[in-house]
C-alpha cells in the first residue's frame, strides 16, 4: 500500500540507506553501464570521443566503462571481454586489431 511504502521510503531516509547497485543489476539484470572499449587512450580524437561518449551516457543515466586494447589483438579481446564480465548493458568498440571473425562471434553471443 501507499501508506506502507511512505513508511519504507521514511526509515530509509532516517538510516541513511543507500541501495546497492550489484545487488540491483543482479536483480535487474541491468547495470545501467556501457563498455566502451578503444584502440588507445591518447591523441585527441579518443579524448574527444571518449568526453562526448560519457557525457551522452551520463545524461541518459547510464555510466561510462572504459578499457584500452593498445591496438593489440589479445589486449584488445581481453578488454571486451572485461566489459561483458562487468555485465555492461552495452559496449562500444572501436578495435583496430581483433579480426572480423572475432568481432562476428561476439555479435552473435547470447549475452544477458
Amino acid at each position: 500500500s501507499d501508506k506502507t511504502k511512505e513508511k519504507v521510503l521514511a526509515a530509509m531516509s532516517e538510516l541513511g540507506y543507500k541501495p546497492n547497485a550489484i545487488a540491483q543489476s543482479l536483480a535487474s539484470n541491468r547495470s545501467n553501464s556501457v563498455g566502451l572499449m578503444v584502440s588507445e587512450l591518447h591523441g585527441s580524437f579518443f579524448g574527444d570521443m571518449m568526453s562526448t561518449i560519457e557525457s551522452t551516457l551520463r545524461t541518459a543515466g547510464k555510466h561510462a566503462i572504459i578499457a584500452a586494447g593498445h591496438s593489440d589483438e589479445e589486449k584488445e579481446q581481453q578488454a571486451i571481454e572485461f566489459l561483458l564480465d562487468r555485465r555492461c548493458d552495452a559496449l562500444i568498440v572501436h578495435a583496430e586489431a581483433v579480426s572480423d571473425d572475432y568481432l562476428i562471434e561476439l555479435a552473435g553471443r547470447d549475452v544477458e
